[in-house]
């Protein structure tokens, strides 16, 4: 059990708490009063598979006397247990007890820094916060006003004072943190045999980027086996419902087939092996970079990272892919296109790389991004 937390507001918050994005989920109860036991296992279940523990429930209710059974009392409390069970009714709506003045008046609005600062906490344990109240919707209805909007507001406007990257949103939120698989080869180091005119041997491995495992290898005696390799590699491992990310060596039309007939994504990157599409794909963006992307929807994410000496700024873009490219070159579930630039500095010498991506995700550049670097780590 962990131990109480003490909310003074001055948590010492590290730079990589401070750059990375927290999520606060919101809810409301409305129809699941006599189901709570189910609906802590689906929403465990889903943490679980975006890899997070599951998530503390903050009771945000002026009161506790209920019709709903499931929550009626310390009901939920119990059902969850103190670890995993906040009631912070110093965040409720004291017009629910009042009945007079406006529809929405937060007891205590200062206590927006406590739920932030039981957030930060907990994310230091890969755990996140869901608040609740009973409403359906969390909006104005009629004569039902919705008080978690105003904390959600309250609570958003407490980290950004503070500087934190803060996001709320309803329940269940987003898609879950899919799993990211590189696909690789590399000669092995050590392994020619000049006595006999040898050279090196390859190894084609399909790496779990999450896990940081080695989920299956095929040793080739030449890179250009690769392209035979990759396919059969992909058939020996289930993939479903994972990005496959391979470097250029592996941007072919059967191998994008392969991994969407198994039920995956690809992030293929693209080079001279496949001259045609690179053209079209990098004048396109080239084209329209110039212009800001004025008459594209593009989307785009910036990072920095810091280390051993160096900093680099990561740019990504991502965008539909444009109907030139789909009709001229008809690659398999082709959705988007996306470009990586780095931007390296160190001791004084800055450096640009320039990368191209074709892609079966849909616009989600986040999750283009995570992919791409996530093949670069390995």
């Amino acid at each position: 059990m962990r131990d109480s937390l003490n909310f003074d507001g001055q948590f010492q918050l590290d730079e990589e708490m401070m750059a990375r994005s927290i999520t606060i989920f919101t809810w409301g109860y409305y129809g699941w009063g006599n189901h709570t036991p189910p609906f802590v296992e689906a929403v465990d279940a889903v943490e679980t598979s975006r890899r997070f523990e599951p998530p503390i429930f903050v009771d945000i209710r002026i009161r506790r006397s209920v019709r709903a059974a499931g929550f009626t009392g310390p009901a939920f409390e119990k059902l969850l247990g103190q670890d995993r069970h906040r009631w912070m009714k110093s965040l409720g709506n004291e017009f629910i007890k009042t009945k007079t003045g406006p529809n929405v008046q937060i007891a205590d609005p200062s206590a927006a820094n406590e739920l932030l600062d039981l957030a930060l906490e907990s994310a230091k344990y890969k755990q996140r916060l869901l608040f609740f109240c009973s409403c359906q919707w969390p909006r104005y209805d009629g004569k039902i006003a919705c008080h978690r909007t105003t904390v959600a507001r309250l609570v958003l406007k407490a980290a950004k004072k503070r500087g934190i990257n803060l996001k709320v949103v309803e329940w269940p939120g987003g898609e879950r943190n899919r799993e990211v698989v590189a696909i690789d080869g590399k000669a092995l180091r050590r392994s020619h045999d000049r006595r006999h005119n040898l050279g090196p041997l390859f190894l084609v491995s399909a790496w779990s980027v999450h896990r940081g495992i080695s989920l299956g290898q095929l040793a080739t005696a030449e890179k250009s086996n690769e392209i035979t390799a990759i396919p059969e590699l992909i058939e020996q491992n289930d993939l479903q419902g994972s990005i496959v990310t391979i470097d250029a060596a592996g941007c072919q039309k059967t191998i994008a087939k392969k991994i969407i007939e198994g039920g995956s994504d690809y992030v293929l990157a693209l080079k001279g092996n496949q001259k045609s599409l690179y053209n079209s794909v990098s004048e396109y963006v080239t084209t329209h970079m110039d212009n800001d992307f004025a008459t594209v929807a593009v989307r785009r994410h910036e990072m920095t990272v810091k280390g051993h000496g160096r900093v680099d700024t990561l740019i990504y873009y991502q965008m539909p892919v444009p109907n030139s490219v789909l009709s001229t070159h008809q690659w398999p579930g082709l959705r988007t296109i996306g470009v990586a630039i780095r931007i390296s500095e160190q001791n004084g010498n800055t450096t640009s790389e320039v990368r191209y991506y074709i892609s079966s995700l849909r616009l989600g550049v986040k999750q283009f991004a995570q992919a791409v670097r996530g093949h670069w780590s390995i």
